[in-house]
């Protein structure tokens, strides 16, 4: 998620309902292979799942790659990023 994340940063998530997750946001997700939480901000949602996108596309790798994620993976959405 770099320039907006980088390494040693801390972030700060909530669950919230679903339903108000917007384009933009970033999330926390579980990665669709393992049980790894990944940040990522919010491309496109659908009432079932959620397209994610890295703020540095030719380093990311997000659902260009994987493809969209069911809406149960997602773990909340940053609130606040803590610099280290």
């Amino acid at each position: 998620m770099y320039p907006t994340l980088q390494s040693g940063d801390l972030v700060v998530w909530i669950r919230i309902a679903l339903h108000w997750l917007k384009p933009g946001q970033i999330v926390v997700a579980r990665w669709p292979h393992s049980k790894a939480l990944i940040a990522k901000r919010v491309a496109q949602c659908s009432a079932s799942t959620v397209e994610l996108v890295g703020d540095n596309p030719p380093e990311s790798t997000d659902s260009r790659h994987f493809g969209a994620i069911s809406r149960g993976t997602l773990a909340g959405v940053v609130v606040a990023i803590y610099r280290v």
